[in-house]
Parts: C-alpha cells; sequence; structure tokens
C-alpha cells in the first residue's frame, strides 16, 4: 500500500495522526456558537503545504459559510448531513484557481472555539483546521 492510500485509509476511518502513533480522533458536540469567523490552515495531498483559510459561517443550522483559501480560491460550504458531533458540508468553487470545482468535508469539533475536517474525494486527501476569532 503506498503512502497516498494508506493516507485515505486514516481518513476514511477517521482516524488522526500524531507522530508516528494513529489514534481515534476526538470530536465534542456541534457547538452552538457557528456563527463568525474561522481562521487557520487547509492542507492536502499535493505538499505545497498548508494555505492560510477564512471561513465566515453566516447560518448555523443548516450550516452555510463561504470559505476562502487566501492567494488560492474562494466558495461556499452547505451543510450536506449532520450527527450529534460531525457536519458534512459540501464545498462549490466560486472563484480563484487551483482548488477542485466541488468536494465534500466530514466535519469535528475538538473544542467550541476549533474545526477540523477531512476530504477524500477524487483521491485527494486533504484537511483543515480553524479556530474561531469572531
Amino acid at each position: 500500500m503506498n503512502m497516498r492510500n494508506k493516507v485515505s485509509a486514516i481518513i476514511a476511518a477517521g482516524l488522526t495522526v500524531t507522530g508516528l502513533a494513529v489514534a481515534p480522533a476526538h470530536a465534542a458536540p456541534v457547538p452552538a456558537g457557528l456563527l463568525g469567523t474561522w481562521t487557520g490552515a487547509v492542507t492536502w495531498s499535493d505538499g505545497a503545504g498548508p494555505r492560510p483559510t477564512t471561513l465566515t459561517v453566516t447560518r448555523a443550522k443548516p450550516l452555510r459559510a463561504e470559505i476562502a483559501v487566501i492567494g488560492t480560491c474562494t466558495g461556499t460550504w452547505t451543510e450536506t448531513g449532520r450527527s450529534a458531533n460531525t457536519l458534512s458540508v459540501r464545498y462549490a468553487h466560486v472563484r480563484g484557481a487551483s482548488c477542485l470545482s466541488t468536494n465534500t468535508w466530514r466535519l469535528t469539533f475538538p473544542s467550541a472555539t476549533r474545526i477540523t475536517g477531512v476530504t477524500n474525494d477524487f483521491g485527494a486527501p486533504g484537511s483543515i483546521s480553524l479556530t474561531k476569532v469572531a
């Protein structure tokens, strides 16, 4: 199994990698205070490294948000599913280059002020980590 397939398997299983150890991802309940601005970074498997990202949540339930990968592209997130501690959102490309036209993210909430997520659409694993700023 090559490295891309290993990362894909980890993401599909909902696990996180810490150093060389693999541990189950912890997910707190979906926080009530989703509205506002979140900042952090998104990383894809293309090796370009983390890209600064801003998420502006304009509606909490169902989630609607605008996401900007600084210097790369912007788009919208629309909720497609929800459980007690995860959200599924669909990204739709609005403008810019170097982003897929659509993809799906599975979001978890390590705390009320943090969002983490993974995608594996089209065989291109990605992750996002955001912290609430306003």
